[in-house]
């Protein structure tokens, strides 16, 4: 998305996925700055014929700053059962369904209350809303500092990362765009591959003493695969 199709082409273009039987289509509430459901939905309204025939997942729990939820007044994450089941019933009426195949959260909200979250997820089953549930963009493990001062150095925090995984630093790689990030690879016995793309810059990656820099985010997995053993 993000072409700036019109009504028009966006029914062409979901006329063709059918045709090649891609039927997934895959949206998000934030899309187009609250705007891509309802440009896809429009053409629903007007070919119902269209909606049997595909599969729509949408995502949900990320506020961006947006004149259209202008109550939105920074960008934050939100995983409560009462912004979950509002942002179902927006996507419901912009993408004009009455059910979204599969709904993901979008990413994570450090403050998220599991119980809560299956609270949502069982009432919009039952309700019909939802057929299915998952997540996006959250990883089998996340690690930063504790709010007790623990691991808020970079070496602390990767050491307590590769002791909760299991990881031997020598199987390891630190891809990061700052010194610290090369010095905390560098305090673990971890290879450390800069990326000039980030917040830091060339020089100062290549006086950190990285093993590799990176300006292009294309070449991130041929250049890992270079650097860890086999």
């Amino acid at each position: 998305w993000g072409s700036m199709m019109n009504a028009l082409e966006i029914e062409k273009f979901i006329e063709g996925c059918i045709a090649l039987d891609l039927i997934d289509f895959d949206h998000a509430d934030i899309y187009g700055s609250y705007t891509t459901e309802a440009d896809f939905g429009s053409v629903l309204k007007k070919r119902p014929d269209l909606r049997t025939q595909i599969r729509i997942t949408t995502k949900c729990g990320i506020k961006m700053v947006s004149k259209n939820r202008p109550e939105h007044q920074i960008k934050s994450y939100d995983l409560t059962k009462d912004h979950i089941k509002l942002s179902v019933e927006n996507s419901l009426l912009a993408l004009y369904t009455d059910h979204i195949d599969t709904l993901l959260l979008h990413r994570p909200d450090y403050l998220f209350d599991p119980h809560e979250i299956a609270e949502a997820f069982t009432e919009l089953k039952n309700e019909g809303k939802v057929k299915y549930f998952g997540i996006s963009n959250f990883m089998s493990f996340e690690f930063g500092s504790e709010l007790d001062g623990r691991n808020s150095d970079k070496p602390a925090l990767l050491a307590h990362g590769l002791a909760v995984v299991g990881a031997e630093g020598e199987r390891a790689i630190m891809v990061g765009d700052r010194v610290y990030d090369i010095h905390g690879a560098q305090a673990n016995g971890m290879k450390a591959l800069g990326v000039s793309y980030g917040y830091g810059g060339l020089a100062e990656l290549q006086e950190a003493g990285a093993d590799a820099i990176i300006s292009d985010p294309q070449k991130l997995a041929e250049t890992v695969s270079g650097l860890l053993p086999l």
